[in-house]
């Protein structure tokens, strides 16, 4: 009788492992795939963003206002777009970052750029 249950054991085995190994599998894909937020602003859509060692950047829209944004490492970020222009894309490389800009009034906008560590603007 012992032959008989061994017979039966070992499927049974295989199939529990094999059930196991997939459970882990799905819930580990599951987890890797939760986005976790860096920045989250309550009532603002952040987009574009961009990195360089040290540094994170950003543009933040919500009703009233579209703004780029920089944040080096364990600093407040800075808001690199000017009072009553708008900002939809940034990127950066090093401490320079590139941002587009445009009056409230216009339509067309220009690039302009960010030295993070003076926190000047200027023309590319």
């Amino acid at each position: 009788m012992a032959p008989a249950r061994r017979r039966f054991a070992s499927p049974v085995r295989s199939l529990l492992v094999f059930a196991t190994s997939i459970s882990v599998l799905v819930v580990g894909v599951a987890w890797a795939a939760t986005p976790v937020p860096v920045v989250d602003t309550r009532r603002a859509l952040e987009q574009n963003p961009a990195a360089s060692q040290g540094y994170l950047a950003w543009a933040r829209v919500n009703r009233h206002s579209a703004d780029a944004f920089v944040k080096p490492d364990g600093a407040p970020k800075i808001r690199m777009n000017s009072a009553r222009t708008d900002s939809f894309a940034v990127g950066i490389d090093d401490t320079t970052a590139v941002f587009d800009f445009s009056s409230r009034s216009l339509e067309n906008a220009d690039l302009k750029m960010f030295d993070v560590l003076t926190q000047t603007r200027s023309n590319p």
